[in-house]
C-alpha cells in the first residue's frame, strides 16, 4: 500500500492534474452545478447510458450518497454516446426525483468519449484526458463506469459498474484518507 500511495505522489508531480474545483456544467434542470461546493469530499462520477440504464444502480448509489452526504457526493452524468445493454425503462428527470427519488446532482447529457474535445462536457472533458486529470486518458465505454476522486480533487480510481456492488471495496474507497500534495 505505501508503495502505491508513494508511486501515485510520484505521478501527482510527473503529470500534473488542472484542477477540478474550477469546473462548472450544466446539470439535467438546467441548473448550474460547480465543482467548488464539493471540495474536502470524496466524489463518485458514474456515466450511464442515456437509455435503458438498471434503475438498480440509480438506487444503489443513492442509498450510497444519502448515508455519506457528510464526506462523499455523487454525480450521475447521462451519456448519449453510450449504448445500453439493458432494455429498461429510461431514465427521465421526472422519474429520477418523483419515483426513484434521486437526490444526488445529475448532469446535463454529455458524450463520454474524448475524441469531442472541446465539445465534451467540461467534467467529462476532465475526467477522460490526461492532460487535465493528470492520471488517465480513457473514454467512457461501460455503462455504469465509476470515477472516483479523494478529497483533495485527484482521480485516483476508474472502476467497472460491478465494483459498486462490492461492499468492501466500497467501503475502503470513503474511508481512506487522502493524501494531500
Amino acid at each position: 500500500m505505501k508503495l502505491a500511495l508513494s508511486i501515485l505522489a510520484l505521478a501527482n508531480f510527473l503529470f500534473p492534474q488542472k484542477e477540478i474545483y474550477n469546473i462548472q456544467f450544466k446539470g439535467l434542470n438546467g441548473d448550474t452545478i460547480d465543482m467548488a461546493s464539493y471540495r474536502g469530499k470524496k466524489i463518485i462520477v458514474a456515466g450511464f447510458a442515456s437509455g435503458g440504464t438498471d434503475l438498480s444502480e440509480w438506487r444503489l448509489l443513492d442509498s450510497l450518497y444519502r448515508k455519506n452526504q457528510n464526506k462523499l457526493v455523487v454525480i450521475a452524468v447521462p451519456l448519449s454516446d453510450l449504448v445500453s445493454v439493458n432494455s429498461g425503462v429510461v431514465p427521465t428527470k421526472q422519474m429520477l426525483r418523483d419515483s426513484l427519488h434521486i437526490s444526488f446532482p445529475i448532469a446535463a447529457q454529455g458524450k463520454g468519449r474524448k475524441e469531442q474535445g472541446a465539445n465534451q462536457q467540461p467534467l467529462l472533458h476532465w475526467l477522460t484526458n490526461k492532460e487535465e486529470n493528470g492520471h488517465f486518458n480513457t473514454d467512457i465505454v461501460e455503462d455504469g463506469q465509476l470515477f472516483i476522486i479523494n478529497e483533495a480533487g485527484r482521480l485516483y480510481a476508474v472502476l467497472r459498474k460491478k465494483s459498486l456492488y462490492k461492499k468492501a471495496l466500497i467501503d475502503r474507497i470513503l474511508n481512506e484518507k487522502a493524501i494531500h500534495p
